[in-house]
């Protein structure tokens, strides 16, 4: 089954007119590929022994209009060499009380059924405050706060930290509540996608 035919559903696709954040203008969808699903979409796997925390929200944003498409059940992080806006994603966690004091490590899945194409970078910022609800535009735009990661996306699997860049949320103390950041494409052309919040961004705790 094609995430194609199930739009008006989950909202996934950015493919001409059904995209998944209101009032984007695609204009190329060469870099855009339908997800198949076989079931339900697989969840990261437990291969950490420490807590593991998911997204509470994932919120696509476009970055021309500062339009929120707030918590839809798939992530975008889109460019396309400007042919229309960059969209980017803002996630939000809620850290549980066992995990304070603890260290925390961010990581970033795809399963095979996301799609990845173009220069598979994403940097990771931190955000002011969450996004709360969808706007048309401005404001409150993404709130965009301090670049701690940049990291190189495979399929499938796990993303890596690239060096000679800020990589603090390898490693750091554990956010005490809601810690939110957003997801941003670095080069000219990317389009990485995911469906639900058993894959892409998640954080480990020991």
């Amino acid at each position: 089954m094609k995430l194609l035919d199930l739009a008006s559903t989950f909202s996934l696709l950015i493919l001409g007119h059904a995209s998944p954040v209101p009032n984007i203008p695609i204009t190329d969808s060469s870099c855009l590929q339908p997800i198949t699903l076989s079931g339900q979409a697989p969840l990261v796997p437990d291969i950490h022994s420490a807590g593991l925390v998911r997204p509470t929200t994932l919120s696509p944003y476009t970055v021309s209009t500062g339009a929120i498409n707030f918590n839809t059940p798939n992530g975008v992080i889109f460019k396309n060499n400007g042919q229309s806006s960059d969209i980017t994603t803002l996630v939000t966690f809620n850290f549980p009380s066992e995990s304070q004091g603890k260290t925390c490590s961010f990581h970033f899945f795809l399963d095979p059924s996301a799609v990845l194409s173009g220069s598979g970078l994403f940097d990771v910022f931190t955000s002011l405050a969450p996004a709360t609800h969808s706007t048309d535009g401005f404001p409150p735009g993404n709130q965009r706060n301090q670049q701690v990661a940049r990291m190189q996306a495979v399929k499938p699997g796990e993303a890596t930290y690239v060096s000679g860049f800020p990589n603090s949320i390898q490693s750091f103390p554990c956010p005490s509540g809601v810690w939110p950041i957003e997801l941003v494409g670095v080069f000219d052309v990317d389009n990485i996608q995911w469906l639900g919040f058993g894959v892409g961004p998640y954080v480990t705790w020991s």
